[in-house]
């Protein structure tokens, strides 16, 4: 045996080596290998086969592609070797063809090519000969005749050729041999012969061995045992021990458990006694599903599990037949009883969930309706359920099917918002099975909680002088419940501060409870107080709470020391002596300061700064005393100067600086200067200034007491109307605003916003409430009755009784029959219904009845079928339920299926075919398959007829349930050769009515003896096929004939044990007729040719089978589109591809042979690809042009492959290709030149500008990167003064820049991209300065000789005119700002001097008389014009000289004219003080007078203001007296303001003011329209009305905004803000307005219209004003004037060139020594056309009639911002500046000049601008 295995093993490698060829031809390589090759194992080096460099193997991704199967081979991609990767079988690869070949296919990438390679698999004889059985049984009678052949089945050998099957061997024996018969191709049948006669009570059994050999090397063989049973003649039939089996099984029975053993014998011997056990035909597929029976054993066992459930009894038939000839069956019944096990958990089903739970829910409200059942019975299918411990619900489980989740306690969301309840039911078995449920139950929020704070009292340190709207302290509170009744809103509780409201102090964020303070604090003022901070939720109620918070102001250094002693007389200068014989230690002075602050802060420190004679003086540090260190020698100067410096502690530390000038006097120390010795005088003059100083005293006090008496009647006088008072009997016009309520000043304002004027008539407040995230919605705190309604639901609900109903129905009704009204059988409300959804609970099933929601109408919704519904069930009844909720209710109802006669009675088959041996004896009985009638009862079938007949009785016997089955029993003698056939008929009928039967026929054959087989016309039949033919199309008809007749004639065709299951699964074979037909449907490209064995065999007894071949051969149709399969993809592709580059590898096929498995495939020409089809069965996808993925980035590229069939079948694939980018495009600017305005002093690091590049490419090569080329910029790189940011291209200034140094320059920006190869373009950026105020004026001359004190001379005879000294100063600035104005700021006589604004020179005015002075202090100011304006002052100490008297002298020579004017001055300040409290008197006493008797007033009527606000301001208040300053912009509107008065207004005799006028009267411009002295006209209160109405005029197009400023208005944000601010403000001003004009009285003898419409931009306040009358006496002139001013910077203002203008034009004449330089002249009459500015006047655009003329106008001319003139002293206007008004350096108030006239041709006027 060893020496066998080398030598095969050796033979099997030569093979290997003879066999490994291959042909390199077009790229096709051909191996051949033997199969069952071990894994690895060599086959070629593919690599070298195909001259491809191993190196690139895996670079170039070289791979096999196979198809779907398994990869047999593989490549070593390391050294190019084809090795076995699977085990190679070659039957299991190709099976029985002769060649077996792999086609593969070889990729090779960059560049692709394709190589074909075969593999053909050798066969090797690895398979032994084998037959389908190791045994083959064959029964033969031992009357068979010698030479009968019986074929046995064939050997399978899986090899091919000589290794298959050759020859067969049948061991020797004396009655048997083997005869082989050809078959088809080389396929060789075994034919058994017998040779001698049997005899089976010689020998009953004879056993034969078959040998099947094949022709391989080595040679192998199988074999298989035939059993020859000789049979002998059949007289007996079997018979059953027990005609009824019952057994009672168990529900959880195993399956394969044996559940009874029926018993049959029989007393013939063999095949005559062999009892052959069945179901009967009419057994139910039921019980054969759940039950086999052994054929032999008679053995019933369990196939699957059981359900008592489902079925709980089955009854069916087991028939027992021997296998002799003329065999009749006998029958027994078998019932078996199951019983019931606990195998089913209960079943929980969630109805209904009221989720969620308002957690002040009553306790035993229902949540949730949960039924629950269990299909076991008895005790197993009752449950117990129940649910957590710990949980505040309980289960009700008052109704059998349902249980109800109700709480038993009180919830709490903000303990437990979601509970997990979990439903544990029980059933009763042992073990219990049980079921858990877990329903999730929310709990709503009710507000049951009001907000928390942290701790009750609060402590926040706020330092002084903290910018206004600056954050000073935060509070925060909690609130545990949900939504709005979480959302907590801050407010501060009314309290008051050093008499005013806390609301002028701070405010508060209502949403964030960010505290912001309303003005800066000033420790030496306030140094703490208290507030209450409430906040409250938004809940319904609404609940609340507060916190105490102290607020302590912290010092800061922010007070310089003040000198208080000595005091200056010039400037910061003391002048002192001192004797030059004092002593060391004399103490000279002793300087004394205080400081407002507090601690450290006010710790002062005295020591000297300046000394011009070291040594000589010491201060002490503490108390300020100077001291002289040693005496004063001849060397000293007379005059010693001292700069002592006071410093305080703070840091920074402060100072304060003052200059002594030490005189030293011979002899004593008497202060020559003393301010006190020059106003000695008499006592007699002292006197009468004491006396007239008590008097002015007294008669001020006087005057007070009177006006608050007055004012306390006034107020007493008011009455009540609507809530609001009216004074002294005037009538009120009340304007009901819906929304809108008048307050306090409690306002919380913006940081940007500031005050502009103090007071004003919309000082009011309005107060919106809002409780919500959306703006303008309010909740409200309010609980109406449906909570209480809800609560009563809920109660009623607990009380609900689940209620039943039982219905009768027959089946079959119509669709829409009427049930019953179930509505009035639960006494429900039919019009509840809907509202409370009643409705059926759906059921796994149909819903077959539903209810009309209308009428309460239970109605059929499906057909009812009670055989479909119940089956054979006696009762059939449906348990339905109804849920109604709010509350919820549970019903259940039973509806009842009664049975109608709607089935006959029906037997399986409508002929029964029996055959009986003419020889079969009298009494044989015959049973008959049952008739069967779905109906029950009586409908059920209740008889049965047989016809008339001479042969055959009918016997019905019964079985179990009332079951009855028909049994033929043969009363007479049958001959074959007198009646061949007997037809019978069997009739069943049923019980019902009408009554219905069923037939059935009964054919009898009467069979003779079986003495001839069948035989076949033809032992080969062929026939073609196409493979599309239609399922069940004859394919052929097979002709067997057998010369006996009946039975042993009567042929049945049937496939061979042997026929594969491939034919069985495609093909039939009529038993009866031969016919084979189409099954299945046949596929040509899986079985071209079908081998079919065909055996025909008679019904006779000792019936011998005969074989014939059938072979099919199927012809291929075009039924297979083309299959496209992707191989390869390289996607994406390159845009700088070049043409012919490969994208894709796309194998085609088709499954259909010739002409239709030629496939053509083709693309859409307007692609830029193309198809490459030069490899068998492979298409190419190469590139046809050059991509541009800037362009087109995807191609959705459409393969379109079509077979040349007909008609062709046609297959489309898409391929998405993308192309990916390359770095082909520079980076563009937008711009080539950006231009930036920075103002100077601006911070290092502020945003100056943003360039923005794009690029086309995509990812890297779109990702720009921004830098600045490297330019000098003076000498600096350019990096110094800018930077920018890489990514976002912002520039960033580096250093703040400063225009007086810098004032332009120019940077180069370069955008890069990030490719690979970078590309980058640039742009230039001019970078513009702009000027800033930042250098205050400087005096060059004259030069300050101490301080900043100047000491000239003039003469005592100067004439008027005579030029003092002139003052020269310069300003670093440009522009505007170097625009310098000189003004004279104090002056001892203000008559005396005065100044040229434009050139600084100081001329005398008058002759200087004896009276004046002879010292004259002057105080200069030189200002500019910049925004806000810097100052330099000077100090001139004018001496007057012309005789010998010594300077410090001359106050004290004219003491007495001095003394004496004082008193002249006290007299007429006497005299004007008791004029102005008379005529005062005298006014109110005409006004109270007047007003008792008033009884009709001018009413506006009541409307709403479009309810309240047309929009909500997101909680933000503000006052018309605020105007935002920087940032936003909440002024952009415009308002328009009528005055309107009532007819009897105009006869009033005084003028009377808006409210607000102490404030505004500070603030006021002159405009208004004056008339000819014509009667006024009074509008009525629909002009008034309507004039408020008309159109908004729109905002000054001079408005001019920073950058970033304008950035800022452009934002969504702040657009929406400006929106719903603009709207609030428009229609707070409009009605306030309205208010205030038609409630304010007017003059008696205006001449002015008072229906004067005001242009007004912005919020500014506005005030009635007034201009002095024409003449003494004359008629006064009110108008309503109305600032329209609005920031021009940061500090100051610019008036719109929209705002209203009083006309006012100024005729310049010659200047005239003695009259006032700066002046305003109004003459009597005025006229102008238009507006005009010239050299010689300046008209302002309003109209008025008259004329202005006069020739006292200055020779300097004053426009609304300075003084300018030429050098001839022509006025010469600036054009540019009008419209602007002088404003405080901080911004927020508009300053009021009054200029007055002192000629003798013109009254005196006054102008407020």
């Amino acid at each position: 045996m060893r020496c066998y295995n080398i030598f095969y093993f050796l033979k099997s490698k030569l093979l290997f080596c003879m066999f490994i060829s291959w042909d390199l031809i077009l790229g096709e390589i051909h191996y051949s290998i033997p199969e069952e090759l071990q894994l690895g194992a060599f086959i070629g080096n593919i690599a070298d086969d195909l001259g491809l460099d191993v190196q690139q193997l895996s670079a170039r991704n070289f791979r096999l592609v196979s198809g779907p199967n398994q990869r047999y081979l593989e490549v070593n991609l390391h050294n190019g070797i084809l090795f076995v990767n699977e085990k190679v079988d070659r039957e299991q690869i190709c099976g029985p063809r002769l060649t077996c070949v792999l086609s593969l296919e070889a990729v090779l990438e960059n560049p692709l090519n394709l190589y074909q390679i075969e593999v053909e698999i050798l066969d090797i004889n690895d398979n032994a000969p084998s037959f389908p059985k190791g045994q083959v049984r064959l029964e033969i009678s031992e009357i068979a005749a010698p030479g009968k052949r019986f074929p046995l089945e064939c050997a399978h050998d899986p090899d091919v050729g000589t290794n298959s099957v050759q020859t067969y061997q049948l061991v020797a024996n004396e009655y048997f041999l083997l005869n082989v018969e050809a078959g088809i191709g080389d396929g060789k049948l075994p034919v058994l012969v017998l040779e001698k006669p049997l005899d089976r009570e010689k020998q009953s059994i004879h056993r034969l061995l078959l040998l099947a050999k094949d022709g391989g090397v080595p040679e192998r063989s199988g074999t298989t045992q035939i059993n020859i049973i000789v049979e002998d003649a059949n007289d007996n039939e079997p018979f059953f021990l027990q005609s009824v089996y019952r057994v009672s099984l168990t529900e959880n029975i195993t399956k394969g458990a044996l559940v009874l053993q029926v018993n049959a014998t029989d007393l013939d011997d063999g095949s005559n006694g062999a009892i052959v056990y069945s179901f009967s035909s009419h057994t139910s597929a039921k019980v054969r599903e759940l039950f086999g029976l052994d054929s032999k054993t008679g053995e019933i066992r369990t196939k699957a599990n059981l359900d008592y459930e489902d079925i709980n009894v089955f009854e069916f038939i087991v028939q027992a037949k021997d296998k002799g000839p003329n065999a009749n069956p006998t029958y027994c019944h078998v019932v078996l009883n199951i019983i019931d096990v606990n195998d089913n958990a209960p079943e929980m089903t969630l109805t209904s969930l009221s989720s969620p739970v308002p957690e002040d829910s009553l306790t035993g409200t229902v949540v949730a309706l949960i039924s629950a059942s269990d299909k076991d019975s008895g005790q197993f299918g009752q449950l117990q359920c129940k649910i957590g411990n710990h949980l505040p619900f309980a289960l009700d489980s008052s109704s059998k099917k349902y249980l109800r989740l109700i709480t038993q306690e009180r919830l709490d969301r903000e303990s437990f918002s979601t509970y997990d309840v979990t439903i544990t039911c029980n059933d009763g078995g042992t073990p219990p099975l049980s079921t858990n449920k877990t329903i999730v139950v929310e709990v709503s929020d009710r507000n049951d909680n009001a907000p928390q704070f942290a701790q009750p009292s609060l402590t926040a340190y706020v330092m002084e002088n903290n910018k206004i709207d600056a954050s000073i302290f935060s509070v925060s509170a909690s609130d545990p419940d949900l939504g709005q009744n979480g959302q907590l809103s801050y407010s501060i509780l009314e309290s008051q501060v050093q008499g005013e409201s806390v609301s002028r102090y701070i405010h508060i964020n209502a949403g964030s409870g960010v505290i912001y303070s309303f003005r800066p604090f000033d420790y030496e003022q306030l140094k703490n107080f208290q507030v209450r901070i409430q906040a409250h939720d938004c809940g319904v109620p609404q609940l609340a709470n507060n916190v105490s918070i102290d607020i302590i102001i912290l010092d800061q250094n922010d007070n310089a020391p003040v000198i208080v002693h000595p005091i200056t007389e010039y400037g910061s200068t003391v002048t002192e002596t001192l004797p030059r014989l004092a002593d060391p230690g004399y103490l000279v002075t002793k300087v004394t300061a205080t400081d407002a602050d507090s601690g450290q802060n006010a710790r002062l420190s005295y020591r000297i700064l300046h000394d011009n004679n070291l040594g000589l003086f010491t201060i002490s540090l503490e108390t300020g005393e100077i001291w002289t260190t040693r005496r004063i020698t001849k060397t000293d100067a007379n005059k010693q100067k001292l700069v002592i410096l006071v410093d305080d502690n703070g840091i920074p530390a402060l100072t304060a600086t003052m200059t002594i000038i030490l005189t030293i006097v011979e002899g004593s120390a008497e202060m020559l200067n003393d301010p006190g010795s020059l106003a000695e005088s008499p006592g007699f003059t002292s006197d009468t200034s004491l006396y007239l100083v008590i008097s002015l005293g007294i008669i001020s006090s006087i005057f007070l007491v009177v006006l608050i008496v007055l004012a306390i009647k006034v107020h007493g006088s008011r009455t009540v109307f609507d809530g609001h008072k009216c004074f002294l009997g005037t009538c009120c016009c009340i304007e009901s605003r819906n929304g809108i309520q008048k307050a306090s000043r409690n306002l919380q304002i913006t940081p940007n916003y500031v005050e502009v004027f103090g007071g004003d008539p919309l000082s009011q407040s309005f107060r919106y409430n809002t409780c919500s995230l959306k703006r303008g919605f309010h909740f409200p705190n309010t609980s109406t009755e449906n909570d209480k309604a809800w609560r009563e639901i809920v109660v009623n609900g607990e009380k609900a009784v689940l209620s039943e109903m039982r219905y009768s129905i027959p089946e079959e009704l119509n669709l829409g029959a009427f049930v019953g009204n179930i509505a009035d059988d639960l006494v429900l409300d039919k019009n509840e219904l809907s509202a409370r959804g009643f409705h059926i609970v759906d059921s796994p099933s149909k819903q077959y009845l539903d209810v009309n929601l209308d009428n309460g109408n239970l109605l059929v919704k499906e057909k009812i079928d009670r055989e479909q519904l119940c089956g054979p069930a006696v009762t059939c009844t449906l348990s339905l339920e109804a849920v109604i909720e709010k509350p919820l209710n549970v019903y259940h109802f039973q509806v009842e299926i009664l049975d109608v006669n709607d089935n006959a009675p029906r037997f399986p088959k409508s002929q029964f075919r029996l055959e009986i041996s003419e020889v079969a004896a009298l009494g044989t009985r015959f049973a008959l398959e049952c008739a069967f009638d779905p109906d029950v009862g009586a409908n059920s079938v209740q008889s049965y007829q047989l016809s008339t007949n001479h042969y055959f009785n009918l016997d019905v016997e019964t079985r179990g349930r009332d079951g009855k089955l028909p049994v033929l029993v043969l009363e007479r003698a049958l001959d074959r050769e007198q009646e061949n056939t007997h037809r019978l008929v069997l009739t069943a009928k049923d019980g019902g009515i009408p009554e219905r039967s069923g037939t059935a026929e009964i054919v009898i054959a009467v069979e003779d003896a079986n003495d001839n087989a069948p035989v076949f016309s033809q032992s080969v039949y062929r026939v073609s096929l196409l493979e599309n033919v239609p399922m069940g199309i004859l394919v052929i008809k097979l002709d067997a004939s057998d010369l006996d007749v009946g039975l042993n004639g009567q042929i049945v065709y049937s496939f061979s044990s042997h026929t594969s299951n491939r034919v069985r699964e495609h093909f039939a074979l009529d038993p009866k007729t031969g016919e084979i037909k189409i099954k299945k449907h046949l596929n040509h490209k899986d079985n071209s040719v079908f081998e079919i064995n065909v055996q025909a065999k008679d019904k006779g007894p000792y019936a011998t089978p005969v074989y014939c071949h059938v072979v099919v051969d199927i012809v291929d149709v075009n039924d297979n589109a083309p299959e496209l399969t992707l191989t390869s993809l390289f996607s994406p592709v390159s845009e700088d591809s070049l043409p012919g580059t490969v994208v894709a590898l796309i194998s085609s096929a088709d499954k259909d042979s010739g002409e239709n498995g030629h496939v053509q495939c083709q693309i859409s020409n307007k692609l830029p690809f193309k198809l490459d089809s030069s490899l068998s069965g492979y298409y190419r996808l190469v590139t046809g042009e050059t991509l541009d993925r800037e362009y087109i980035s995807k191609y959705n590229v459409t393969i379109v492959c079509s077979d040349a069939g007909t008609p062709p079948l046609t297959v489309n694939k898409t391929i998405l290709l993308e192309v990916s980018d390359v770095n082909d495009n520079p980076p563009q600017f937008r711009q080539p030149l950006y231009t930036a305005h920075v103002m100077e002093n601006s911070a290092i690091g502020e945003s100056i500008l943003s360039v923005t590049a794009f690029d086309p490419d995509l990812n890297q090569n779109a990702r720009l990167t921004y830098h600045i080329s490297e330019t000098l910029i003076h000498n600096m790189p350019a990096s110094t003064y800018v930077s920018i940011n890489s990514d976002s291209g912002v520039i960033y200034a580096q250093r703040t820049f400063d225009y007086e140094h810098l004032k332009n320059f120019q940077i180069q920006v370069l955008a890069r991209d990030s490719g690979e190869l970078p590309l980058s373009g640039n742009t230039s950026v001019d970078i513009i300065i702009l000027d800033q105020n930042d250098n205050a004026p400087v005096i060059v001359h004259p030069l300050p000789e101490f301080g900043s004190t100047v000491f000239e001379t003039v003469s005592r005879f100067a004439e008027p005119g005579y030029l003092v000294v002139k003052v020269s100063a310069t300003d670093a600035d440009t522009g505007q700002n170097a625009r310098l104005t000189y003004q004279i700021l104090h002056a001892t006589d203000a008559s005396l001097f005065t100044i040229s604004p434009d050139t600084g020179e100081i001329w005398t005015i008058r002759n200087i008389v004896n009276k004046d002075a002879s010292k004259q202090r002057l105080v200069i100011g030189v200002k500019d014009n910049g925004m806000p304006p810097l100052t330099a002052t000077v100090t001139f100490m004018l001496s007057v000289t012309g005789t010998d008297v010594q300077m410090l002298s001359g106050v004290t020579s004219d003491n007495a004219e001095f003394v004496s004017n004082s008193s002249f001055y006290l007299v007429i300040t006497f005299g004007l003080t008791s004029s102005i409290f008379l005529v005062i008197l005298i006014t109110l006493a005409i006004k109270v007078y007047n007003s008792s008797s008033v009884d009709t007033c001018g009413c506006l009527t009541a409307r709403n203001s479009r309810n309240g606000l047309r929009k909500g301001s997101r909680s933000l208040q503000i006052p018309a007296n605020y105007v935002e300053v920087f940032g936003g912009d909440p002024l952009s509107q415009s308002f328009r303001y009528d005055t309107c008065s009532s007819s009897y207004s105009a006869k009033r005799g005084f003028l009377s003011s808006h409210r607000g006028t102490m404030s505004a009267r500070k603030n006021n411009i002159l405009n208004g329209d004056w008339g000819n002295g014509d009667t006024p006209r009074t509008p009525t209160h629909a002009q008034c009305r309507s004039t408020m109405n008309s159109e908004v005029k729109q905002p000054n197009a001079d408005w001019r905004f920073s950058q970033t400023h304008r950035a800022e208005l452009n934002s969504s944000q702040y657009q929406e803000d400006e929106g719903v601010q603009r709207d609030i403000q428009r229609e707070v001003q409009r009605e306030v307005q309205c208010d205030v004009q038609c409630e304010a009285p007017h003059d008696v003898q205006c001449n002015v219209p008072h229906n004067i419409q005001h242009e007004v931009q912005r919020d500014v306040p506005c005030d009635v004003q007034r201009v002095v009358e024409n003449e003494p006496g004359g008629a006064r002139k009110p108008a309503c004037a109305r600032p329209a001013a609005i920031p021009a910077g940061r500090d100051g203002w610019t008036l719109p060139r929209t705002a209203p203008r009083m006309q006012l034009q100024m005729t310049l004449g010659p200047h005239v020594p003695g009259t006032l330089r700066s002046q305003y002249l109004i003459p009597r009459e005025v006229h102008t056309s238009g507006a005009r500015i010239s050299n010689s006047s300046v008209e302002f655009s309003a109209p008025i009639n008259g004329s202005l003329h006069g020739p006292w106008a200055a020779n300097q001319t004053r426009d609304h911002r300075g003084i300018s003139s030429s050098n001839t002293r022509r006025p010469e206007l600036d054009t540019q500046a009008c419209g602007q008004i002088p404003g405080s350096p901080s911004g927020q108030r508009l300053s009021t000049q009054r200029l007055h006239s002192r000629d003798n041709h013109h009254a005196l006027r006054e102008v407020n601008y």
